[in-house]
């Protein structure tokens, strides 16, 4: 019996450099730690964290730090698209975590999504 593995669906990766300024970065950090509408994750273990989930992108629409970030967002989307032959018509949903030293967000999928990303403030 002979065997052969074959790469069918890779996944691309798409990294955007500079997407946000040092100080938009720091900016928008400061607005989250302060929002009062975040939760404990369980998806995200050890340490401490809080996370909120809104259906509509609407917590990408209501960060005042960077007024034009959906745009931003939607752009990187577009690019990544167009370079991946996947179609893209709307930002469903958007929502922030913020994770400690130490924690980690354990193994998970977004079954209905056709793209998912994740913008990293460090």
């Amino acid at each position: 019996m002979n065997t052969n593995s074959f790469s069918l669906f890779p996944t691309l990766i798409h990294k955007v450099d500079n997407f946000l300024s040092a100080s938009e970065c720091a900016t928008m950090f400061d607005y989250i730690q302060k929002l009062d509408d975040g939760k404990k994750h369980n998806l995200i273990l050890g340490g401490d964290s809080k996370s909120n989930f809104a259906l509509g992108g609407s917590f990408i629409n209501n960060v005042p730090v960077c007024s034009d970030l959906e745009e931003r967002v939607k752009t990187a989307i577009q690019d990544y698209a167009s370079v991946s032959g996947i179609s893209f018509s709307k930002l469903d949903n958007s929502w922030y975590s913020i994770q400690d030293v130490g924690s980690c967000l354990e193994n998970h999928t977004h079954p209905l999504s056709g793209i998912s990303g994740v913008l990293y403030i460090c």
